[in-house]
């Protein structure tokens, strides 16, 4: 099982960049849940944006402050009642890891945000982010699956993102999971784990997705398996959502970042 696929992105591209030389071999298998619903892109699309972000911030050109993309993101836990809630939302964290304090959160109605990182997982490339007094029904969680390899071989997925700044979908299948040292010839990230668990999904859409980076990966059910993190010509790679789940239980419990 192969793919050309190559991660990561430079800072304000909004997207990882891939190389067409790359090649990502994994072996593994993944138990398939029985009596699993059917998949409809269509419908997971409706019911589920409006829990998508994008990431914005400003870098200074000159005497000139030139708006870049920065990636996506998704809503995963709200704290409070009422219509102002704190938000927590998770993205990839070589999305933010060197924002200015001019950096932004574009909910689906088009409002922003100023936000605070509460999390960096450096080791598994994610991030939790937190914005205080958004309106409730601007922030709508999706469920983290906690099993690292809930996806077989073939299981169709739907990813989320917000490149275009309103949210887009993208279609695939799962083709493997894969540690992440077997991205040969692909520097890692500063406190990375090269045996992380990563998964591979050959997409439908052969143009760039650049900028769907942190963006949610949903399986039938509309629950999240995994985080967009790179993308290539017909392939997305993502890093399982277990790891996330344990990311946010940690926050929950009063922990900090790495």
């Amino acid at each position: 099982i192969a793919a050309n696929i190559c991660l990561y992105e430079n800072r304000g591209n909004g997207g990882a960049q891939m190389s067409q030389n790359e090649i990502l071999t994994g072996t593994g298998t993944a138990s398939t849940p029985v009596g699993k619903p059917t998949f409809d892109a269509d419908q997971l699309f409706r019911e589920h944006k409006d829990s998508v972000v994008g990431l914005s911030d400003v870098v200074a050109l000159g005497p000139n402050q030139i708006p870049v993309t920065l990636g996506s993101g998704f809503a995963i836990d709200k704290v409070g009642y009422g219509t102002s809630v704190d938000c927590r939302f998770a993205t990839d964290n070589h999305v933010i890891s060197t924002v200015t304090d001019k950096a932004k959160l574009t909910t689906p109605d088009g409002q922003s945000y100023p936000f605070e990182v509460e999390l960096h997982d450096s080791a598994n490339d994610l991030a939790i982010l937190k914005v205080k007094g958004l309106p409730s029904s601007q922030c709508q969680p999706l469920e983290l699956v906690e099993d690292e390899r809930a996806l077989g071989s073939s299981d169709s997925v739907l990813k989320l993102g917000a490149r275009t700044g309103t949210v887009g979908s993208t279609a695939g299948a799962v083709e493997t999971y894969f540690e992440r040292r077997l991205a040969a010839h692909l520097p890692l990230l500063p406190g990375e784990d090269p045996g992380r668990s990563m998964v591979s999904v050959i997409t439908q859409d052969r143009n760039s997705q650049s900028g769907d980076s942190g963006g949610p990966i949903l399986r039938a059910d509309g629950k999240v398996v995994a985080i967009m993190e790179a993308e290539g010509i017909g392939v997305i790679a993502g890093t399982p959502s277990a790891a996330l789940a344990q990311d946010l239980a940690s926050v929950k419990a009063g922990a900090g970042s790495d």
